[in-house]
């Protein structure tokens, strides 16, 4: 029989949350990859996939008509770290499923269709979170959204350089960046002109178009997601190398499990 842990040991538990459009992101498994490679005991909330160290999360199927996977999850013995993602629509319409961020990611790379639904699910990951909020500098209404965070708090991802984001660094604010160099280069968590972590490019084995721009984009979004669950930067850099040595190309997983039908949109 499962052991239930008092609310005291649930309260304990870090929760990083990955908004995309569908509930679906790459940030989130390479997220998961890392934390695992630092040592960890992470758990996965997400529509294609819930896990418990790496391993397929079977909860008796009565289970999900009581919690959705996210809060099952919190009371999994196992789990230290909980990654929980979800649609900022599925958000607005059903909520966060937990009640706290450490930190959130505000994934899409380009403004949704629907606008209100993605305003009012950002607004409910903003007042659930209490670290980091990391954005694409890109999708202005992502920008537009997190205007009432604290610049300390707001880490703009920039693949491209642009007006929002040296305008936010020239203030202080964090970003990340990707720095051009041998072999790829490394990417940058950077503060006030502080370096905060920094790793490698991810190395691929896939020669698909596009996919080395995919598995960077996701990095620099985990690179700021594991600083703000409190990983130092030389943890950051090994868990990575270990990671990127071993790991599938983010996105596939080893095993899959059905789709969790409280997740989805």
């Amino acid at each position: 029989m499962q052991v239930i842990p008092n609310l005291d040991w649930v309260s304990r538990i870090a929760v990083a949350h990955v908004a995309a459009r569908g509930g679906t992101s790459p940030i989130a498994a390479d997220l998961e990859a890392l934390l695992r490679a630092a040592g960890r005991r992470v758990g996965l909330a997400a529509p294609e996939r819930s896990a418990v160290l790496g391993e397929i999360a079977a909860p008796p199927a009565a289970a999900f008509w009581r919690l959705d996977a996210a809060r099952f999850l919190l009371r999994e013995p196992r789990v230290g770290v909980l990654i929980t993602a979800a649609s900022p629509a599925s958000i607005a319409r059903r909520g966060l499923g937990v009640d706290r961020c450490a930190v959130a990611a505000i994934a899409d790379a380009v403004p949704p269709t629907d606008l209100d639904s993605f305003r009012r699910g950002v607004d409910v990951i903003l007042r659930a979170t209490s670290g980091f909020v990391v954005i694409d500098a890109d999708n202005a209404a992502a920008v537009a959204a997190t205007r009432p965070v604290d610049r300390a708090r707001l880490v703009m991802c920039a693949p491209r350089r642009n007006e929002v984001v040296r305008q936010h660094a020239a203030l202080g604010g964090p970003i990340v960046v990707h720095v051009a160099g041998d072999g790829g280069g490394h990417i940058e968590l950077r503060s006030a002109g502080t370096d905060l972590a920094s790793t490698p490019v991810p190395w691929i084995r896939s020669g698909a178009s596009g996919a080395l721009e995919r598995q960077i984009r996701a990095r620099m979004f985990t690179v700021a997601l594991a600083f703000g669950l409190g990983l130092s930067s030389p943890q950051i850099a090994a868990a990575a190398e270990r990671c990127d040595r071993s790991a599938v190309p983010i996105g596939y997983a080893r095993n899959r499990s059905p789709r969790v039908p409280a997740l989805l949109d």
